[in-house]
C-alpha cells in the first residue's frame, strides 16, 4: 500500500484498476445483490465524493493529536536502547513517528513488517522493569524474568512517572531466512500504554507461519487513543483471504478485503516473474467512509488473452487487451449506505499519433511521416451510457479535496 493510501488515490486509481501491486494489499467483493445506478448527475457524483474524500482527510488528520504520540516521542527522546534495540521496541516507536506524521500506510507497514527481526533482538533478552530517574536523569532496571515494563514521564514538563509501557513478545518456532540471513519470526506480540492510569495505546497480535515462514495466519489489533486499526490474514497456500481497516470511535472510515485464488507459497512468491503465476483470479472491495470500489478479475484468463495475442499487429493487440479484460473483470464504484452505483470501469484501445519533418537529403526535399503508437484507458461509464477518462472526470471540480490532499501529503 504506498502512500495512495490517502482517498484521491485510493479512489480514483480503484475506480480505474483492480490489478494488484502485492499481496499484502487487497483484491474486490462485488455486492452480493444487484445495485441499480444512483439517479445523480456527473456533476452531483462529483460533489458527492469530494465531500467524502474530504470528511475522511478531516478524519484522519486527528490521527497527530491523539495523547500517545507525545507520550512514545518522550520516550524516544529519553533514548531507552531497548527501543531500538528490540522487534517489539522498534514496531512501537515506527508506528508512533508514522502516525505523528499522519502517515496512515506507514502505521500499517510498521504493524506488518517491523514485527520481524533479527534474533539477537527478541524481546525477552530485555524483560526486566525500567524506570527513568529524573533527577539522576538516567534509566534504572530491575531484573524480571517475565516482564518487560517501562516507566516514565510522559512529557518533559511531567514530575513523575506517569507513563507505563508494557509488552510481551512470544517467538515463533519457524524462522526466516532472507539474503542469508535468518530472522526470528512471531508467534505473539502485545503491549500497552497508559498515561495517567488511561489506556492510550494497545496492541494485540497473533502470527502463524508454514516452516517456510510464509504467513498463515496474521491478526492483529492496535487501538491509538480514539483510532483503531486492523489486520486479519488467512492463507492455506491456495487461498488468501486479506482484509484491513481504519475507525475512528464506531465509524470505519477505511477498509479494504481480498481473496485471491492461486499458488500463495512465500517462495513461489519471491522468485515469480509474472503475477498470474502467484494468483490466477482476485476479487477486492475497498470502503472509504460511504464510497466502496469493488471489482473482480480473472488475472489467469487475461494473461493467456495476452499471451495469445502477443504477436499481432500492435493497433489489433491493444483492441484484444481491452476485449479481453471488459470479459474478466468487472469494477465498479458505488456508495454503500444507499446501494447506489457511481459508475462502472471499462477498458478502451486508444490509439495516437504524432507527426514529424526532416530533410530527406536522397530525395532533396523535406518529408513529412507520421507514426501511430497505441495504449488502453480506463473508462468511466454512467447511469446515462456517457463515457468519461479519468483524466475528463477530474478535470473539473474536486478543487476542494485536491486542496485538502496537498495539504495532507505536504505533511510528509
Amino acid at each position: 500500500m504506498k502512500k495512495n493510501i490517502l482517498f484521491s488515490a485510493l479512489l480514483l486509481g480503484a475506480l480505474v484498476s483492480c490489478k494488484k501491486k502485492d499481496l499484502n494489499s487487497e483484491p474486490p467483493v462485488l455486492p452480493p445483490v444487484k445495485l441499480e445506478y444512483s439517479k445523480l448527475s456527473i456533476e452531483k457524483h462529483k460533489e458527492a465524493l469530494e465531500d467524502n474524500g474530504i470528511n475522511f482527510l478531516a478524519k484522519i488528520n486527528t490521527l497527530p493529536n491523539e495523547k500517545f504520540i507525545a507520550a512514545l516521542t518522550r520516550l524516544a527522546e529519553l533514548d531507552l536502547e531497548i527501543m531500538s534495540n528490540s522487534v517489539v521496541g522498534r514496531q512501537i516507536i515506527s508506528t508512533s513517528f508514522a502516525a505523528k506524521n499522519n502517515n496512515v500506510d506507514r502505521v500499517f507497514s510498521a504493524l506488518t513488517s517491523a514485527n520481524t527481526g533479527v534474533k539477537s533482538g527478541a524481546l525477552n533478552e530485555f524483560y526486566g522493569i525500567y524506570t527513568f530517574d529524573s533527577k539522576l536523569n538516567k534509566w534504572t532496571k530491575t531484573a524480571s524474568g517475565d516482564k518487560f515494563e517501562i516507566n516514565y514521564p510522559a512529557t518533559a514538563s511531567a514530575t513523575e512517572n506517569n507513563a507505563v509501557l508494557t509488552a510481551t513478545y512470544t517467538a515463533s518456532k519457524v524462522t526466516a531466512s532472507v539474503d542469508g540471513t535468518t530472522y526470528e519470526l512471531p508467534a505473539a506480540v502485545n503491549a500497552t500504554l497508559k498515561v495517567d492510569g488511561k489506556e492510550e495505546l494497545k496492541l494485540a497480535s497473533t502470527y502463524e507461519f508454514n516452516t517456510d515462514g510464509t504467513p498463515l495466519k496474521t491478526n492483529i489489533n492496535l487501538a491509538l487513543g480514539s483510532f483503531a486499526f486492523k489486520i486479519d490474514i488467512s492463507n492455506d497456500l491456495k487461498v488468501l483471504n486479506s482484509s484491513l481497516s481504519i475507525s475512528k470511535g464506531t465509524e470505519t472510515l477505511f477498509s479494504l478485503n481480498v481473496t485471491g485464488n492461486g499458488n500463495t507459497n512465500f517462495n513461489v512468491i519471491k522468485d515469480a516473474e509474472r503475477f498470474e503465476e502467484v494468483l490466477k483470479n482476485a476479487n477486492t472491495a475497498m470502503q472509504i467512509m460511504n464510497i466502496q470500489i469493488a471489482g473482480q478479475i480473472d488475472i489467469k484468463a487475461i494473461a493467456d488473452a495476452e499471451k495469445a495475442n502477443e504477436n499481432l499487429p500492435e493497433k489489433e493487440k491493444y483492441k484484444k487487451k481491452a476485449e479481453a479484460y471488459n470479459a474478466n473483470a468487472n469494477v465498479l464504484a458505488f456508495y454503500k449506505k444507499e446501494n447506489a452505483i457511481i459508475a462502472k470501469s471499462e477498458l478502451v484501445s486508444i490509439e495516437d499519433s504524432y507527426t514529424y519533418t526532416y530533410y530527406d537529403y536522397e530525395k532533396g526535399k523535406e518529408v513529412t511521416e507520421t507514426n501511430f503508437y497505441y495504449s488502453t484507458e480506463p473508462r468511466l461509464v454512467f447511469q446515462d451510457g456517457s463515457k468519461l477518462s479519468m483524466k475528463e472526470f477530474t478535470q473539473s471540480g474536486f478543487k476542494k479535496l485536491i486542496t485538502d490532499f496537498e495539504a495532507y501529503a505536504n505533511r510528509f
